[in-house]
């Protein structure tokens, strides 16, 4: 298992090249972990998306409500007290067209992946670089553009 100061490390902002996927919408973040919070934010803001920080699930809901243009919900799956899953299922039943990218640790049993499937439009399994986060960000959300013009 990965202690945050390894995996931060694991995780350190790089240059990034022109072929980095760029984008401008906005994502809310949820992590429990404040180091590995911030630098996905960091890194994701340092290739133009606005991020918006929160630790837990409810700090999340509270900050859903004050920013309606979230495009993009970007949690780890197990936190303390509400969960990714569940946060995710909530944050879809409130708003139900927006993307979902859960985080997993490589030791989660099949289950935990499993339901994370059902409940986000993709998941991305630690470590990871900070590469393939921008890289997933931008599939999951081109994936949303798709989806919403072919129900236009």
């Amino acid at each position: 298992m990965l202690n945050t100061a390894s995996y931060a490390l694991q995780l350190r902002p790089t240059v990034w090249d022109s072929g980095t996927p760029r984008g401008t919408e906005t994502i809310l973040l949820v992590d429990d972990d404040v180091a590995v919070r911030r630098l996905y934010a960091i890194s994701l803001r340092a290739v133009g998306y606005a991020v918006i920080e929160a630790s837990n699930a409810a700090e999340a809901m509270q900050l859903r409500e004050l920013h309606p243009a979230i495009q993009l919900l970007l949690s780890d799956l197990n936190m303390p007290g509400t969960g990714g899953l569940a946060l995710s299922e909530t944050m879809r039943a409130l708003r139900p067209g927006i993307r979902v990218l859960l985080i997993t640790r490589g030791d989660q049993g099949a289950e935990s992946t499993a339901d994370a499937e059902l409940a986000a439009d993709a998941f991305l399994q630690k470590p990871f670089t900070l590469t393939s986060l921008a890289r997933q960000v931008r599939a999951v959300l081109d994936e949303g553009e798709q989806h919403a013009h072919w129900q236009e």
